[in-house]
C-alpha cells in the first residue's frame, strides 16, 4: 500500500516566513545604529570638548581646565564604543553579572 506524500502544514510554512521578518529587520536595526555610532563618534570627539572648554572657565580655579578637557574628551569616545558591545554581550549573558562586573571595574 502506498502512502501519499506529506504536505506541509499552512500554519508551519508561515511560521518560518514570520520568523524571519523580526530577523531582518533586527539586523536592519543593527546597522542603522552601527552607522548612526560610525557618524556621530568623531562629531562627538569634537563638539565635546569644545562645550566642557567653555563649562571649564566657570571651574574652581585649583582644577586643571586642559585636564577636565582630556578627561571629557576621552570618557565620551569610550563609552560610545562600549556601550554596543555590551549591549551585543548582553544577549548572550544575563545583565545581573555583566552588571556587577561594571560596578566593580568602575
Amino acid at each position: 500500500m502506498a502512502v501519499p506524500p506529506m504536505q506541509p502544514a499552512r500554519g508551519v510554512a508561515a511560521g518560518s516566513a514570520d520568523l524571519a521578518r523580526p530577523l531582518r529587520a533586527s539586523l536592519m536595526l543593527d546597522v542603522i545604529l552601527g552607522l548612526l555610532v560610525a557618524v556621530t563618534l568623531p562629531l562627538a570627539i569634537v563638539a565635546v570638548p569644545n562645550t566642557i572648554s567653555v563649562v571649564a572657565a566657570l571651574l574652581p580655579p585649583d582644577i586643571s581646565p586642559i585636564e577636565m578637557v582630556r578627561a571629557h574628551g576621552l570618557a565620551l569616545p569610550a563609552m560610545v564604543l562600549t556601550v554596543p558591545l555590551t549591549a551585543l554581550f548582553l544577549r548572550r549573558v544575563r545583565a545581573v553579572p555583566v552588571l556587577v562586573a561594571g560596578l566593580a571595574l568602575l
